[in-house]
């Protein structure tokens, strides 16, 4: 993917394999696709219809920012699991947002988000993908004195 695939196109897949393959191993990479997931289900909210569904994915929020530890948000992943497992479109979406591996569980979200209504579209993946993740190929210059 160039620089200008990126800023000009709405392909949420290929943004999420280029980040994959460029970024997999850096933690910020996975704090920030798990906030991009997030992002996402935020803006399908209303659709989400089940209680448990919605406070897996404000745990997955919490524990990108250290709110929470892992044994915290599995726990909850696990109980998600066992009273409601993937058998709704909220429910499955929920489970791939606040996956433990949350580069499979991100795929597993944008085809649940992508796939049929209550869909998001590409594009607003896409911009959310920019709003989180900025512009991958410039380093952000930061002013010294933004940090006094």
């Amino acid at each position: 993917m160039t620089e200008s695939e990126w800023l000009g196109r709405d392909k949420p897949v290929e943004m999420l394999s280029f980040l994959r393959q460029t970024m997999a191993g850096r933690k910020d990479a996975r704090r920030k696709i798990r906030l991009w997931l997030a992002a996402c289900c935020r803006q399908v909210w209303p659709r989400l219809k089940n209680r448990r569904s919605r406070e897996l994915i404000e745990a997955s929020e919490r524990y990108a920012d250290g709110e929470v530890s892992f044994g915290e948000l599995k726990a909850l992943w696990d109980a998600h699991r066992a009273k409601v497992g993937r058998r709704t479109w909220g429910a499955y979406l929920a489970w791939g947002a606040a996956h433990r591996d949350v580069w499979q569980g991100a795929v597993e979200s944008w085809a649940t988000l992508s796939a049929r209504p209550p869909a998001l579209p590409d594009r607003e993946m896409a911009a959310l993908f920019r709003d989180v993740f900025g512009n991958p190929f410039r380093q952000v210059q930061i002013d010294e004195s933004w940090l006094r």
